[in-house]
């Protein structure tokens, strides 16, 4: 379930913010008793502001926390006994929130539920509660959909539109937030922009979308020409079927990034330019694991073009809204998991999508693990 805690940074916050307010104030104060320079006033002046600002920066955490503990509790008396597929390849124990179960266990190691598995879903409208599949599956198409009814929408998603009539979301968490969001919508259109130029190259470019989830990509890219592989762990895919149809063009595979054998299906005509897309996945698995993919990738695929996003370290088994597990600090710092990576373009966080930031973010922003949050990377495989 994604959550923010509190209890892992609270701490931080609340120090950052004492010094602004007492310490760094209190030790201008006395230079400026002992020199009499202005700007020991001045400086204690812009402490103090910041402090509040962080402050207040907190309150708003604290106050996302306690409207997603009513609804994540709501989740969990709604689906007892179920276990939930993450993009790692493991399940979550819905009753307890154990996140290391493995496929082939039928019960909870830690709290000993006996799972319920194979739920059916309802022949009419599709009733998600009944499908045990990551929340993360919900919140993007939510967001693309609801900033398509906007007024100049940064982009426009009709699919997502039409796929949401169709799903009861009933006790599912669909918001991430207004910083979550903003990420999606800034790597959506990102990725379709850079896409969008690589085809106007190569019609004829092969697509790999991996853990593709609700993405809808598929609807605005298809120029008639390209072939597109869509693939996700079985669940997912048999729920994007309901949607999605496969063509002599576009094709579905049912396993998990970490099954290398996903690779042999994939058919590359000659000169056809392949493109890798990862979007909102890799922070889910270790470090290890990533360099794993990256190297099956860049071995599989020479030449390829691979877009995904990251997340700042800072972030890494912080609970905030996921729990993260790799992370990095610049967008360089991706050519050290494979020798064959080549960073092309990056884009941060920070830096996007500004004007529909809220001030504190803004002034935030300053901050490393602030503005580089998230990263949208374009790496090319030598």
């Amino acid at each position: 379930m994604k959550k923010i805690n509190s209890i892992s940074y609270g701490h931080k916050i609340s120090s950052s913010a004492a010094i602004c307010l007492i310490v760094v104030p209190a030790i201008c104060y006395l230079l400026w008793s002992i020199t009499k320079q202005a700007q020991f006033q001045l400086l204690a002046k812009v402490s103090l502001v910041l402090g509040f600002m962080i402050l207040l920066f907190l309150f708003i955490l604290l106050k996302i926390e306690l409207y997603q503990d009513k609804k994540t509790n709501k989740y969990f008396k709604a689906n007892t006994k179920i276990r939930l597929p993450l993009k790692n390849g493991l399940f979550e124990c819905q009753t307890c929130g154990n996140n290391q179960v493995k496929p082939e266990q039928k019960s909870c190691t830690v709290c000993g539920t006996t799972f319920k598995i194979g739920v059916k879903m309802m022949e009419t409208k599709y009733n998600s509660n009944l499908l045990p599949i990551s929340e993360t599956l919900f919140i993007p198409l939510v967001a693309r959909a609801t900033e398509t009814a906007r007024d100049n929408p940064i982009i426009s998603d009709e699919k997502s539109v039409e796929i949401l009539k169709t799903i009861n979301l009933e006790d599912k968490i669909t918001d991430g937030g207004q910083i979550s969001t903003l990420g999606i919508l800034a790597r959506t259109k990102i990725i379709d922009d850079e896409v969008g130029r690589i085809l106007s190259r190569n019609a004829n470019a092969t697509i790999i979308n991996l853990g593709t989830g609700l993405d809808t990509r598929i609807s605005r890219m298809d120029n008639g020409l390209l072939k597109w592989y869509d693939l996700d762990l079985p669940d997912v895919i048999r729920f994007r079927s309901r949607f999605f149809s496969e063509n002599e063009r576009i094709r579905f595979i049912s396993k998990s990034v970490l099954d290398t054998t996903w690779a042999e299906q994939i058919n590359i005509s000659e000169n056809s330019t392949v493109i890798i897309i990862a979007e909102g996945l890799l922070m889910y698995f270790t470090e290890e694991d990533v360099s794993h993919i990256l190297t099956l990738l860049a071995k599989r695929f020479p030449g390829a073009h691979m877009l995904f996003d990251v997340v700042h370290s800072y972030f890494i088994n912080k609970k905030i809204s996921s729990t993260f597990l790799w992370g990095i600090d610049e967008a360089k710092d991706v050519e050290k998991l494979n020798s064959n990576i080549e960073l092309i373009q990056s884009w941060s966080a920070g830096n996007l999508l500004k004007e529909r930031q809220p001030l504190i973010l803004r002034l935030l922003n300053f901050l490393p693990a602030t503005k580089n949050r998230s990263q949208i990377l374009h790496i090319q495989f030598k």
